[in-house]
């Protein structure tokens, strides 16, 4: 009899330890997919950080005549530069599409970020899960403007989310991973 119930004992013990064993590894799943969405939004948000700088630090750049920003709004930039310095001044806008353009990705939030040389769309438009994008203008002194002439420095400040939601361990709502940053660009060409 004692035979039997240290068997019996053993079983349970045994499947509570297999139990326990499946639970760890669920949670290390979990926590895998979280850290491995996370990384890849802040991939995206680092890439198209970097173009965006890029793009505003070169405003104005060989455009001795004319206005060197065009457009000024909270979403949109347009602005005159010798964007690849050919020679020939080019206009470069930045500007979001609305969550339509999107609406069969899993994210609803999404949007398109337009970057548009010349009128013509480049290569940099793509759904790397952005969400927003917002311009602030700055004059010499710091202020706030929406005066095109008098901007001396932008801001600008995007937010990333992952393309696709998943559901984590023991939550009922989705989870959609995301990142964001906020810059401060003073050109060279505007001071």
């Amino acid at each position: 009899m004692a035979y039997l119930l240290e068997l019996v004992g053993s079983t349970i013990i045994g499947g509570l330890v297999i139990l326990m064993i499946l639970q760890l590894n669920s949670s290390i799943l979990d926590s895998s997919t979280t850290l491995s969405m996370d990384k890849l939004s802040q991939t995206n948000l680092t890439s198209l950080v970097e173009e965006i700088e890029y793009d505003l630090r070169k405003i104005g750049f060989k455009a001795t005549t004319g206005a060197k920003i065009i457009t000024a709004g909270t979403n949109t930039i347009s602005y005159r530069c010798d964007i690849d310095n050919n020679g020939t001044i080019d206009t470069v806008a930045y500007l979001m599409s609305d969550t339509t353009a999107l609406s069969s990705t899993a994210n609803p939030r999404d949007r398109l970020l337009y970057r548009t040389v010349n009128g013509s769309p480049s290569n940099l438009t793509s759904n790397l899960g952005v969400t927003n994008f917002r311009l602030w203008y700055y004059t010499s002194g710091g202020a706030l403007t929406t005066t095109a002439s008098q901007v001396r420095s932008v801001k600008f400040a995007l937010t990333i989310e992952g393309v696709y939601p998943f559901r984590r361990q023991f939550e009922d709502t989705l989870y959609v991973s995301g990142a964001y940053i906020e810059r401060i660009i003073q050109p060279n060409n505007l001071r």
